[in-house]
């Protein structure tokens, strides 16, 4: 580094380049220094200590910006230091700002679905991983990097047309329903003048779901997950055996369960509802649960990468489907058995359908399910705070005998294990 000295116009243009990185500080203004590298190219650095440390904030190049310029913006960057500011924070922000709204960037698909996740859907929206998972899964996959003011209607309704060819036409409304927002929030920002979801409507239509399964096809079910195995064979039995959601058991981590005191405490952080909720477990979700593998370093009962929990179901739903098709064909001996279309979710309503047909009380089932409203609603949900447990308790160990039994064809005098110890 060279020696510290008042720095002029005529001693800058006076500096030779040399083998090497030099230094030339300025006397004018402590910490600024102008540094040359070997192939002639110039900056200006200001150097000051932070936390202790050693830190330099960088200014720009010269001769764009000239020795005055330089000064003053040493002057500044001590200003800042000296109310507690560290005078790189500035930049920073600039170039976060930049990047948020450099249209070049910003309209890539990609970066468009992670700066609405980030302002509006987690801010806003309890299911924003949902909103996370369609947006990434079902729309960046198929226009990454592509430019969002370059999608037009066409181009969507192809989207949504490919999504309900395969078989899925309520996920194409869901899709639908995320994009078109995230369009409308991008519209509100100024980022797009006309979304491409305009004067369309949802692609499919809906009905509310009564879809349960038979004896029969629980029967046969239960067969496929024991075949797929872990992990989408064991959740489905968790989703089964407990009736709450999927996302919920799906992402569950091993630090809600007491496997001692038999529950499951699921907080309203990651309820769909936002309230708080106590599952009791029954003797063949311990079973289960003590059956699964422990894989390091992820905390979740449920995942492929050992990263990050399980998310993803269409490949094992197939896989269940596909040998649950093949279990009724063999138990009616009948090869052209179709398998009528069902989803995970509809194990939940399967569990509540099967234990109101056991005789238990909907105000029971509904407490297992985690339901705020329905029969104990309003004035009476203010003043009965009683959480049923022991009553919930009984009723999922008696729906687990109730599927054991569906499972297995024995008798109720003569039951097997649902999960044998592993």
């Amino acid at each position: 580094m060279a020696k510290a000295r008042v720095l002029t116009q005529a001693f800058l243009d006076s500096i030779k380049p040399t083998d090497r990185r030099e230094e030339y500080p300025d006397t004018k203004a402590p910490g600024l220094r102008h540094t040359v590298q070997p192939s002639g190219a110039r900056s200006w650095e200001w150097r000051f200590r932070w936390a202790g440390r050693p830190a330099k904030a960088t200014f720009g190049s010269y001769p764009p910006i000239d020795l005055k310029t330089a000064r003053d913006l040493g002057r500044k960057a001590a200003a800042d230091l000296a109310s507690g500011v560290d005078p790189r924070a500035k930049k920073r922000d600039a170039k976060v700002a930049a990047r948020e709204t450099s249209k070049p960037e910003l309209d890539e698909i990609e970066r468009v679905v992670g700066l609405f996740i980030a302002r509006y859907a987690r801010p806003k929206n309890r299911s924003w991983a949902e909103s996370e998972r369609l947006l990434k899964t079902e729309v960046v996959s198929q226009w990454r990097g592509r430019a969002l003011s370059s999608i037009r209607r066409r181009d969507v309704v192809a989207l949504l047309d490919r999504i309900i060819d395969r078989g899925s036409p309520v996920t194409a409304n869901r899709v639908f329903s995320n994009f078109r927002r995230l369009c409308g929030w991008c519209v509100e920002r100024e980022l797009l003048e006309v979304s491409p979801c305009a004067g369309l409507k949802a692609p499919s239509p809906e009905r509310s779901r009564d879809r349960v399964l038979s004896d029969e096809e629980i029967r046969a079910a239960w067969k496929a997950f024991d075949a797929v195995g872990y992990p989408f064979g064991d959740l489905a039995k968790l989703l089964l055996l407990t009736g709450q959601r999927l996302r919920e058991v799906a992402g569950a981590p091993w630090s809600e369960f007491d496997l001692e005191g038999k529950v499951w405490r699921l907080p309203k952080e990651r309820s769909k509802n936002g309230v708080g909720h106590e599952i009791p477990l029954s003797d063949a979700v311990l079973r289960i649960l003590e059956s699964l593998p422990r894989i390091e370093p992820t905390r979740f009962l449920f995942t492929l990468s050992g990263v990050k929990a399980l998310d993803d179901f269409s490949k094992g739903k197939l896989r269940i489907d596909a040998r649950m098709l093949m279990e009724l064909r063999r138990e009616r001996q009948d090869e052209t058995v179709a398998l009528e279309h069902w989803t995970l979710h509809d194990l939940r309503r399967s569990l509540a359908s099967g234990m109101a047909s056991l005789g238990i009380a909907p105000h029971i089932v509904e407490a297992v399910l985690g339901h705020r409203g329905g029969v104990i609603s309003g004035i009476a949900r203010i003043y009965n705070r009683f959480d049923y447990r022991s009553e919930k308790a009984a009723a999922l160990e008696r729906w687990a005998d109730h599927v054991e039994r569906l499972a297995t064809g024995a008798e109720a005098e003569n039951v097997v294990e649902l999960a044998a110890r592993r």
